[in-house]
């Protein structure tokens, strides 16, 4: 498939995840990283990452703009893990050895 093709299905993806989520009242950052998340795994399957090298010479900017989204998808899905892992933390007070929480 041609990449400019495949960004066109990830836009699609991310809008359409977006809203699905809002409409289920998932918070925006949630949705957002959902949405991004689904969107990349989707233009992965569409324009696997080792095509790019081929691509790069006639659609240098389109592969750009694929490694831009690929890079901050990782970026904002770390970072949310580790916002939400801070957040989820026990207090020592909290500690129960004999029960488990998930």
């Amino acid at each position: 498939m041609e990449i400019s093709t495949a960004l066109v299905v990830y836009l699609i993806v991310i809008i359409a995840i977006f809203i699905l989520c809002k409409l289920a009242n998932v918070k925006t950052m949630s949705a957002l990283v959902l949405s991004l998340t689904i969107g990349f795994i989707v233009l992965s399957l569409l324009v696997p990452i080792s095509v790019l090298k081929k691509l790069g010479g006639r659609h240098p900017n389109l592969v750009i703009t694929y490694l831009i989204i690929s890079s901050v998808t990782a970026v904002l899905s770390i970072w949310y893990i580790v916002v939400k892992a801070l957040e989820d933390k026990n207090e020592v007070n909290d500690i129960d050895i004999f029960k488990l929480e998930f």
